[in-house]
């Protein structure tokens, strides 16, 4: 069963965007929250590389270069929010900078 635990510190600027400061994570959000949107973030993230091989990548490598660029970027700015995401997540259960025992 996971906790609704809050987050007790002030909104956390979010790094994974092109431009600074314009997202943050809000001190009210609970640990279902992160679980919440990294569960969305994952299958987006997921269903945007599944048109980039196989079958389905020959119309992605049709693209130009340009928009190529562009949908890998996005790729990129979500497995980023997914990092950032994850790390606030294992801070949330006490887990962060801990090995593998």
């Amino acid at each position: 069963m996971t906790t609704a635990i809050k987050a007790v510190s002030p909104a956390l600027p979010m790094g994974f965007t092109a431009a600074a400061n314009i997202y943050c994570l809000s001190p009210d959000a609970s640990e279902i929250d992160i679980i919440d949107q990294l569960h969305a973030r994952q299958t987006q993230l997921d269903a945007m590389l599944a048109l980039t091989f196989g079958e389905a990548g020959e119309h992605f490598r049709e693209m130009n270069e340009v928009r190529q660029d562009i949908y890998m970027g996005a790729c990129a700015s979500a497995a980023n929010e997914i990092q950032q995401l994850t790390g606030v997540l294992a801070s949330f259960r006490g887990t962060a900078g801990r090995g593998a025992a």
